[in-house]
């Protein structure tokens, strides 16, 4: 039941971001803005779109290169381990301030988990509503590529500790 609504919400998530301006109201900003499980997939909303500089992360990957991250590699700690979910919650605090700090400094005005919008692809919806024509001719593969702000979001992240 769980997965169903879970999948069902990363939908409407996924439509609510990618159809356009007549699907935005500050109605909907709020409703993605207290809903825990939108929140922690949007990093960045500007709920007027048209899009003009989406952006993608692997968030996973970010967390990984937290400080925090790092230490769970390294000092190989499990899973199941209340010093693990110490450690991973804060560094997804820190992965999520990285992604914001970059988007707002390189005017993203949204940025959502890649993984989201590959299962969109994954389930034959499009991408390209919302977004400048100059993407529309891409392959979803392609237009999530040129979108990944991965790398350089960890790398200012490390920059700036």
């Amino acid at each position: 039941m769980k997965s169903t609504r879970r999948k069902v919400l990363q939908t409407i998530v996924a439509g609510v971001l990618l159809v356009g301006p007549l699907s935005y109201s500050n109605d909907s900003e709020q409703f993605i803005l207290k809903n825990p499980l939108l929140k922690q997939n949007i990093f960045t909303l500007d709920t007027t779109g048209p899009y003009e500089n989406p952006g993608v992360v692997d968030y996973n990957a970010i967390t990984r290169e937290t400080p925090q991250g790092k230490k769970i590699v390294k000092e190989k700690i499990e899973t199941n381990s209340g010093k693990y979910v110490i450690l991973n919650a804060k560094g997804s605090d820190v992965a999520q301030r990285w992604i914001t700090e970059y988007a707002k400094k390189n005017n993203h005005d949204v940025v959502i988990k890649r993984d989201i919008l590959e299962e969109r692809v994954k389930n034959g919806e499009t991408l390209f509503e919302s977004v400048p024509l100059e993407y529309r001719e891409l392959k979803p593969k392609e237009f999530l590529d040129k979108i990944d702000i991965t790398k350089e979001v960890i790398k200012e992240g490390k920059s700036n500790k």
